[in-house]
């Protein structure tokens, strides 16, 4: 700990020692006067020394240490102690047992926002009322998509049954159930059911 001046030195330093009328010359009366003083001044100079040393100081300085924390009753101890903490959960917040799994999630994120950007950095036109569908460069709208929809329904219903394609029914025949291609009836009677055969 940091050092005290001693009851010895107070009590027997200066004049307190002195008789009432003290038989010295004036040179050493003064210095006397002068003795505690100084005890003083250099104590306090090694005091200021002690605490600004990095090995001294904060070891000298008393501290309760927090709750949980186990360590000397001393600033550098408690701060010892924290240090330790510190690496430990710093340690265990790049080994913790999803990181993998988190890595890989914001890895595959970070993936798919880089090809948004890509995609749409291409974009140099909105369809507002019509598209092109094999552009690379143009953005529909709704709007256009359903226009270019409805624009092929012919197409888009000779490929949901190609020829050749057979469904059953309750007897009706696709060709009006559907109302495109060109269908032949190929069985009947199999419990009210009957298979039909587009041709066309």
């Amino acid at each position: 700990m940091f050092d005290k001046i001693s009851e010895t030195t107070i009590e027997t330093g200066g004049v307190f020692p002195l008789p009432d009328s003290p038989q010295l010359q004036p040179a050493a009366l003064k210095a006397k006067f002068d003795e505690l003083g100084k005890t003083a001044c250099e104590a306090f100079n090694h005091f200021v020394d002690q605490i600004s040393s990095a090995q001294t100081g904060a070891l000298n300085v008393a501290a309760v240490a927090p709750t949980g924390i186990s360590a000397s009753n001393n600033t550098q101890a408690i701060l010892t102690a924290l240090g330790a903490i510190a690496v430990a959960c710093d340690d265990e917040r790049h080994s913790h047992l999803n990181k993998t799994t988190l890595d890989t999630i914001t890895s595959e994120t970070w993936g798919q926002v880089g090809n948004l950007l890509t995609l749409m950095s291409a974009v140099q036109s909105i369809g507002a009322n019509s598209m092109t569908p094999t552009s690379t460069t143009e953005l529909p709208s709704s709007k256009a998509v359903a226009a270019y929809l409805t624009s092929q329904i012919s197409t888009i219903k000779g490929e949901v049954y190609p020829v050749g394609a057979v469904v059953w029914t309750d007897g009706t025949a696709p060709a009006t159930v559907y109302g495109f291609g060109t269908w032949a009836q190929i069985e009947t009677d199999l419990e009210g059911l009957a298979a039909w055969k587009r041709t066309a």
